[in-house]
């Protein structure tokens, strides 16, 4: 209902009730968002959550999340960038599942992020372990890709993550300092998704920070 009268379907609206639309749509997906991640999060505990795999182009499933919160960027005046492959990144997945991560990482990098901030995207085609990240894959891949992979990497100019935190903010409920917003569920909930589709994840320090 919102967005139909964002899109003046119903009549013409002035600045100020746009904006006041806008907030609300926005307080609507955070909410919607943190039901979602309860609710899966029940199904994990549950050991009912189900994948359901197919081939999907893991750059589309970002460049979709991407316009589902670009009214979220562009309140916090925050510049996103991607760098996809040409060519089209296709994994088995499942393809909801998959999606949900994307945006968890997404908006987390939102929280952290400050006004005007940058986020990065990428999405890379790995046919194999690169040097600087065995270290941290190899301990966390069940077995080597034989037929390759595909690395989704985001990065922000926030405040980074302290090193006893590393390991913890993929912990349900765990939340750092530096945000309240939500219950600290969503990358509890990416992790045990990446991992069911025999993945890894994780956090490392920028070169310049965030």
């Amino acid at each position: 209902t919102i967005a139909l009268l964002l899109e003046e379907i119903p009549g013409s609206l002035s600045g100020e009730q746009k904006r006041l639309l806008q907030l609300n749509l926005l307080s609507t997906r955070r909410l919607s968002s943190m039901i979602g991640n309860l609710l899966d999060m029940s199904r994990i505990d549950a050991g009912m959550m189900e994948y359901h795999l197919k081939i999907c182009d893991l750059t589309a499933l970002v460049e979709g999340a991407v316009e589902e919160l670009r009214l979220q960027l562009n309140e916090k005046e925050i510049q996103l960038t991607t760098e996809f492959e040409q060519q089209p990144v296709r994994i088995e997945c499942d393809e909801d599942c998959i999606y949900r991560v994307v945006v968890n990482l997404l908006g987390n990098a939102m929280k952290y992020s400050p006004q005007g901030g940058t986020i990065t995207t990428q999405v890379r085609l790995l046919r194999k372990v690169p040097e600087k990240l065995r270290p941290p894959l190899e301990q966390r891949l069940p077995s080597s890709p034989s037929m390759g992979f595909a690395l989704l990497a985001v990065s922000d100019d926030g405040p980074g993550v302290p090193g006893s935190h590393k390991e913890q903010i993929f912990e349900r409920f765990h939340q750092a300092e530096q945000a309240r917003q939500g219950v600290g569920l969503g990358l509890a909930i990416s992790r045990s998704i990446v991992e069911g589709h025999k993945g890894a994840i994780w956090v490392e320090d920028g070169e310049q920070g965030g």
